[in-house]
């Protein structure tokens, strides 16, 4: 009987060890899958962050040099046109009424 009962402490001892290696190993792959999703919200975060940073460089309209050269092309098509004009013998005003009136 003695013996009986002490191959079952030692069948005791080894299921108690099992399971506790089994919930060690569950809770270190939890941790492992929360650090995996902090990885990728990181990378997410920074690559939104960056996006958020350059919006104004990605979407922005007319600045700098192109802005003044678009100021320089309306200036010179608007003395071409008032040049044309001014040869018609016309102010601008009367001028754009004639060619709206020649578009129709």
């Amino acid at each position: 009987m003695d013996k009986f009962m002490n191959e079952n402490k030692k069948l005791l001892c080894h299921g108690a060890l099992a399971w506790i290696i089994v919930v060690l190993l569950g809770f270190i792959l939890i941790v492992l899958v929360f650090k995996a999703g902090m990885l990728v919200g990181g990378s997410k975060s920074r690559f939104s962050s960056y996006r958020a940073d350059n919006y104004h460089k990605n979407f922005r309209g007319y600045s700098g040099e192109r802005f003044s050269n678009l100021i320089e092309q309306k200036k010179a098509g608007y003395e071409a046109f008032k040049a044309e004009a001014e040869t018609k013998g016309m102010t601008i005003e009367e001028y754009k009424e004639y060619l709206t009136k020649q578009k129709k």
